[in-house]
């Protein structure tokens, strides 16, 4: 099974990601989005076919960009 960031990695991870621009629509939550960034690199899954508990395919895939 694939397993998600813990609470400590995900505290050590979250200072070195960029502000977050406050104009526009809402910013999709980042733990959830690296979490699933984590999950289609580690199986190898397309990224249409990951879990649908990550939301957004489209967003995680830009995020990587």
């Amino acid at each position: 099974m694939v397993s998600e960031l813990t609470d400590a990695q995900w505290e050590a991870l979250q200072p070195l990601l960029p502000p977050h621009n406050r104009r526009g629509h809402p910013r999709a939550d980042d733990q959830r989005t690296l979490n699933a960034i984590l999950f289609v690199l580690r199986t190898g899954c397309r990224w249409q076919d990951m879990p649908r508990r990550y939301k957004s395919s489209v967003t995680c895939w830009r995020r990587l960009r």
